[in-house]
């Protein structure tokens, strides 16, 4: 039961975090998936305001990077929360954010890499973001990253390496 209430707990603030309050992913209209200790998916429909122009309406470049950059942080999120000293979720995240807000340095997440490879045109009228853990240590995360369309056709493939601490 405590297991369960503290993955929904998790999903609320990942949800919070990576769908409502940061702004450059609102046009995606994404929504979470799934959230666990080895990976997160993302969901989201294809729009006119997603396509390459108006006439390649495609899913453009940079916004599959752009999810696939977001996917793969989320799950290195929902990996090291829980690891975080305290008693809940949410006392962790707190904890994590106590330490950024004073500029502590208490935790941090950044990209350090991003390497995307698009195998096909983004075409579909929704795509599922996949990301799962490859390793993670003391100060960086790896990630692999996929984004299938509707027909579960793979377009792009990313690796994403993360500092984490």
């Amino acid at each position: 039961m405590e297991e369960k209430s503290e993955r929904e707990a998790l999903l609320a603030i990942a949800t919070n975090r990576y769908i409502e309050e940061a702004l450059f992913i609102k046009p995606f209209n994404a929504s979470i998936q799934s959230l666990g200790p080895d990976g997160a998916s993302m969901r989201f429909a294809m729009h006119d305001g997603l396509a390459a122009s108006v006439r390649n309406p495609n899913l453009q470049g940079g916004a599959i990077a752009t999810i696939l950059d977001v996917v793969g942080s989320l799950a290195v999120f929902a990996n090291v929360v829980p690891q975080i000293k305290g008693k809940s979720i949410q006392e962790k995240v707190e904890t994590l954010e106590k330490g950024l807000k004073a500029g502590m340095g208490a935790w941090k997440m950044s990209t350090i890499d991003l390497r995307i490879d698009y195998l096909r045109p983004g075409r579909g009228k929704f795509f599922v973001a996949e990301a799962r853990i490859l390793r993670i240590g003391n100060k960086v995360a790896v990630t692999r990253m996929e984004l299938k369309n509707d027909e579960a056709k793979l377009i792009a493939v990313g690796t994403g390496t993360y500092i984490v601490g």
